[in-house]
């Protein structure tokens, strides 16, 4: 939402910011419930570059290749898991159990975006959509009633199943193949096989 004056119709922003509620919705769920299960948030320890929405440049391209999940290859965006027994593995909220065989007591939440930068981008889609609904109305006012109507924005197909399915899904924090002792601070753990 950095390119707001691009959005051309209500639709598009209401559609936009469905997407963004739903998105934003999980990823502060998904948060919640790691934190509650034992992972770190160093967010007030570690200050991250952040998200650069202006330019597709190399080094943008190149930052968002260290965010990668290493389970389903997403980038990131929001925020991500990391484990101290890695110093370049991450993992989106989703994967976090696959990352590594340690307990979730060495692994730390990084966040780039905000709950309130989220909810700003939120508002601003919305005060656009405002913005572009109220001229759509004029603008039909004064064409002599002729309306157009593009569909409906409920949302993408399979939003509402996504939704229900983040609501109430539990947050698995175990390694899938946990090691027996405790790992030691510098050794890396193999996730390729289970004893």
């Amino acid at each position: 939402a950095h390119h707001i004056e691009e959005l051309r119709t209500p639709d598009i922003c209401k559609s936009l910011a469905q997407e963004l509620s739903r998105l934003m919705g999980e990823e502060l769920l998904m948060r919640t419930k790691l934190l509650k299960a034992g992972v770190r948030d160093v967010s007030k320890e570690v200050e991250l570059p952040a998200n650069k929405l202006d330019a597709l440049d190399e080094e943008s391209a190149d930052y968002d290749d260290k965010r990668l999940c290493h389970s389903c290859k997403h980038i990131c965006f929001f925020s991500a898991v990391a484990c101290e027994c890695s110093e370049s593995k991450v993992s989106c909220l989703r994967h976090s159990h696959y990352m590594c065989r340690c307990t979730t007591k060495r692994k730390y939440l990084l966040i780039w975006t905000t709950e309130d930068e989220m909810k700003e981008t939120l508002a601003r889609v919305e005060m656009r959509g405002e913005q572009l609904e109220k001229v759509s109305k004029s603008v039909s006012q004064s064409s002599c009633g002729v309306t157009s109507n593009h569909g409906s924005t409920d949302g993408a197909s399979g939003s509402s199943g996504d939704l229900l399915h983040h609501q109430t899904y539990v947050v698995p924090v175990e390694p899938i193949c946990p090691l027996e002792t405790e790992v030691p601070a510098l050794v890396t753990s193999d996730t390729s096989t289970c004893d």
